[in-house]
């Protein structure tokens, strides 16, 4: 009869389970706290732009309403943190003039669909062709929602020290829609 000898093979794991299941309820409380952080946010920033698009209709139906001078931007220049599209990015500014060439000049072919659309009534096509601000013939207003109490979101202790070292999030919303008055 062949015996067998297993030593060292069964080692004392006392107390193994129980911390297997600390480090488990920690990941999964650190998970739900993420969880909760980004709901909150991303909420916030829905409120933020449903009060934005309001004022901008707001602005929109009322009369003599300025136009906002909308920038023409070709890119964005990254911020001290190398991040894009954070709040320390500066907008680097375009030509309006290729605005007219690449798409406005399109919108006919030649002199002979110029002058189609030249004679065509409430049509706003050829105001846009070498205007220096074709902008303003959209009429474009700006409605925006930041800087109030309700668009900071304070974070959570957990979610700032493991994912996002800040004390707020601070949420800035715009929103640009075309004037309205005068169509009805």
């Amino acid at each position: 009869m062949f015996r067998v000898q297993c030593s060292g093979f069964r080692k004392n794991r006392d107390g193994q389970a129980i911390t297997e299941l600390m480090v488990g309820l920690v990941a999964v409380l650190a998970l739900l706290a993420a969880l909760v952080q980004i709901v909150t946010i991303s909420k916030r920033h829905t409120d933020a732009m449903v009060t934005a698009r309001k004022i901008a209709g707001q602005l929109a139906m009322q009369d003599g309403q300025p136009v906002s001078g909308a920038d023409y931007l070709e890119d964005w220049e990254e911020g001290g943190d190398g991040k894009r599209y954070t709040k320390d990015d500066e907008p680097v500014e375009d030509d309006p003039s290729d605005f007219d060439s690449f798409i406005v000049e399109k919108a006919a072919q030649g002199a002979a669909g110029w002058d189609i659309l030249n004679t065509a009534e409430y049509d706003d096509i050829p105001d846009l062709r070498n205007n220096p601000t074709p902008a303003d013939v959209f009429g474009l207003v700006e409605g925006t929602a930041d800087g109030t109490a309700d668009d900071t979101v304070e974070l959570l202790p957990v979610f700032k020290h493991l994912i996002y070292n800040a004390d707020a999030i601070e949420i800035e919303v715009s929103a640009w829609q075309t004037l309205t008055t005068g169509i009805y």
